[in-house]
């Protein structure tokens, strides 16, 4: 019954209860940076968006840091892009590079899309590309 946010401006993904608690999912409030791990451990720089898969995971467009952000359980992974390589790359995993991606979306096929902002562009990761390289 939660609902989950970008919190841009503090670096955060942000969980909004039924009741209208706001906790912090994942991330530290004002402490930008880039970092996998526990939820509480990992960073981000202006995360922008949220896209939620059909078995609950959770992929971030990490805007500043220039990658797409995986969250699966309490545990966040960089899904594609390299934070600090600012280019336009077609590739999985850390080969993918990204110039400002602002939004993500998921199918109901398990087809993640990344809008590529300053690159003009949308990157597309079915489902085997994902198994097989990320």
């Amino acid at each position: 019954g939660a609902i989950l946010v970008a919190d841009y401006g503090s670096h955060t993904i942000r969980s909004i209860s039924s009741s209208g608690a706001v906790t912090t999912f994942a991330g530290a409030v004002e402490s930008p940076g880039t970092a996998d791990g526990s939820t509480t451990a990992a960073r981000f720089h202006y995360p922008s968006s949220i896209a939620i898969t059909t078995d609950g995971s959770l992929y971030v467009a990490d805007t500043e840091d220039d990658t797409i952000r995986r969250i699966s359980g309490n545990t966040v992974t960089t899904f594609a892009g390299t934070a600090g390589r600012v280019l336009t790359a077609d590739g999985l995993g850390t080969s993918a590079r990204f110039d400002a991606p602002y939004a993500t979306a998921v199918d109901n096929t398990g087809v993640v899309y990344v809008a590529d902002t300053a690159n003009n562009r949308v990157q597309v990761f079915r489902p085997s590309d994902i198994r097989s390289g990320s």
